[in-house]
């Protein structure tokens, strides 16, 4: 048969919020030992990409109000769920 291998899509703990920064401990401590460096190097990745994506989301709504339209569309955007309410305070 030969090791199971952590996958895409597949689960190694269930039922726990893993994502935030307050389920990772907990987490952690469930996963084999072997798991445990490989996934703190994700979740180091994670932040890292989280950060990122903040950054570009500010700059691009600092870019985007140089443009006439966007007086028009980004308080739209600013209304959906997932549009740029984080970035654009109505």
């Amino acid at each position: 048969m030969g090791v199971w291998r952590p996958r895409r899509g597949r689960t190694l703990v269930a039922g726990m919020a893993v994502y935030g920064s307050a389920g990772r401990e907990p987490a952690m401590k469930q996963l084999p030992a072997a798991y445990r460096e490989p996934v703190r190097t994700l979740y180091a990745e994670l932040d890292a990409l989280e950060e990122i994506r903040g950054e570009a989301e500010r700059a691009l709504v600092g870019d985007a109000r140089s443009f006439p339209i966007a007086k028009l569309l980004l308080p739209v955007l600013a209304s959906e769920p997932y549009g740029l309410r984080r970035c654009y305070p109505s």
